[in-house]
């Protein structure tokens, strides 16, 4: 699962809503088991955002990426079905 939000439309909440959405589907309609998504290590705001809906970190491609001047780490999250149901 992937969002991208536009920088003169963040701040809205309009993230944490289409994750909403997105996890709804992924374990309400497609019954499945697992969600899972990765972000970069510098990406401070999308990492806070995910844990506070309860993925959880499951790993790391340690300098997997360069971005303006340094590298940096991926990092892998997941969330299970019972979590997800625990959470909502």
């Amino acid at each position: 699962m992937a969002i991208i939000i536009s920088p003169e439309f963040q701040d809205q909440g309009l993230g944490r809503e289409s994750l909403h959405l997105g996890l709804r589907i992924v374990f309400e309609e497609m019954g499945a088991h697992k969600a899972e998504l990765q972000t970069w290590s510098y990406n401070s705001r999308a990492i806070h955002l995910y844990r506070s809906l309860g993925f959880r970190e499951e790993g790391r491609r340690r300098a997997a990426v360069f971005h303006r001047g340094e590298f940096h780490d991926q990092v892998l999250l997941g969330m299970l079905e019972e979590e997800y149901r625990a959470a909502g």
